[in-house]
Formats: C-alpha cells, structure tokens, sequence
C-alpha cells in the first residue's frame, strides 16, 4: 500500500508541478498582456477550465502524502522527505490562495 501511495504522490506532485508551469507560463504571459479589463473576462471564462486539472493533481498528491508522512516509521529518513512534500504542497497552496485569489 505504501508503494502504490508513494507512486500516488510523486506522479500527482509532478503533474501538479506540469499544470502550475502551464498556468504561470503560458496563460500568465497572456494575462500580463491584457488591460485590466480584459484580464478579468478572461480569466472568468479560464478560471473553471483551470479548476478542474489543479485539483486533480493536487488533491491525490495531497492526500497520499499526508498518509505517507504520518504511516511512516517515526524518526525515519523518509518520514523527514514526506514532510518536507507536505511543507511544499501546503506552501504552495496557501501562497497561491493569499497571493492570487
């Protein structure tokens, strides 16, 4: 079960990483060409076409992380890179929710 959680996790991180670089490179350097207005027309019709790819890579990177930090032995070196995914992942997402939203 930890096996399959922990392909779970790093294939759902790394997607999660694909989509934000998609997002910040490709849409972001569109939206930066727009006037203010245009950005937010914009970005109300892409908004929940967005949506959908984030939270599917993120919520399964997420969740089997969170299991895989706290099932693993105590003291452990894998423990300790668990955690340092969760702190990124929550990192991410409370700085794109403060920042951007």
């Amino acid at each position: 079960m930890k096996r399959i959680l922990s392909f779970i996790a790093i294939i759902g991180i790394g997607a999660f990483t694909g989509n934000m670089l998609n997002i910040g490179l490709s849409y972001g350097m569109h939206w930066l060409s727009l006037e203010p207005l245009e950005f937010m027309e914009a970005f109300a019709v892409a908004f929940p076409l967005l949506l959908f790819p984030t939270a599917a890579t993120l919520l399964p990177a997420f969740i089997a992380t969170f299991i895989l930090f706290f099932v693993s032995e105590k003291e452990s070196l894998s423990k300790k890179y668990w955690l340092y995914a969760l702190i990124g992942l929550l990192t991410i997402n409370v700085f794109t929710a403060a920042y951007f939203l």
